[in-house]
């Protein structure tokens, strides 16, 4: 009997999208019938403002939604990838701002800070001006000049000369450059990571809408039951959030 129930129900669901049944609120509580797959009157959120909540900031689509779990989770990840990237990237400034000091002291370099960055990678590269402009001149390093520098400009101003005092220095330096760079690479990192946590956002909030908007519930628990006094076979549904 409990088969022909459960068959029945499954056949009236596919034929008229309908199953009617009692909810079990609580022990010896049950309500009037309900139609388990009728969409709700009360979802009147708009999916278009709350998949541009989430692009906007991660979290704040889940929060309209009323999913304050997730949003706690999105907030909490976007404010850990801004932190992180702005500090990285503020790192490799200051790292880069101590590299150039360094060449100034050791390399009797007085271009002013804000050259370009060619130049204070190519200081690394060299013990000495001359030597790069040499390079550049017999055309042992164009695949260089073509990168890193305008072919108009030239290292022969006076402010651009460069003489390291010792070969170790300039080691140090390089090797200050690169620790520069590598928090620059990884500011970069957590950039692509907020832009990856905002697609997240989006999909899990559009799915999160349509779970909603659909009707349907986390967990439906059915329980047939048989009414002795009555002599009927009945059906308790406990529906889970």
């Amino acid at each position: 009997m409990r088969n022909i129930l459960l068959t029945f129900i499954l056949i009236n669901f596919f034929l008229f999208k309908q199953v009617f049944s009692q909810l079990v609120v609580e022990e010896g509580v049950t309500t009037d019938t309900i139609n388990l797959f009728t969409k709700s009157n009360q979802f009147k959120k708009s999916e278009f403002l709350s998949i541009g909540a989430s692009i906007l900031l991660p979290g704040l689509g889940h929060q309209y939604l009323g999913d304050n779990k997730k949003a706690i989770i999105y907030y909490s990840t976007e404010a850990l990838f801004i932190f992180l990237g702005i500090t990285c990237n503020h790192q490799s400034k200051i790292i880069f701002n101590n590299a150039k000091a360094f060449a100034w002291e050791h390399a009797g370099i007085k271009a002013p800070s804000s050259y370009d960055d060619a130049l204070w990678q190519n200081i690394g590269r060299y013990d000495e001006s001359d030597g790069f402009n040499q390079d550049i001149s017999r055309g042992y390093n164009k695949e260089m000049e073509l990168i890193y520098r305008d072919q108009e400009k030239n290292y022969l101003l006076p402010e651009l000369q460069w003489r390291w005092d010792d070969p170790e220095n300039r080691k140090k330096y390089s090797a200050i450059l690169q620790q520069s760079m590598s928090y620059q690479v990884a500011s970069y990192f957590f950039i692509g990571a907020i832009v990856l946590n905002r697609l997240a956002a989006f999909i899990d909030t559009r799915l999160l809408y349509k779970k909603i908007e659909s009707g349907f519930l986390s967990s439906i628990k059915f329980t047939p039951y048989y009414d002795y006094k009555i002599y009927a076979y009945g059906l308790n549904v406990s529906i889970y959030y």
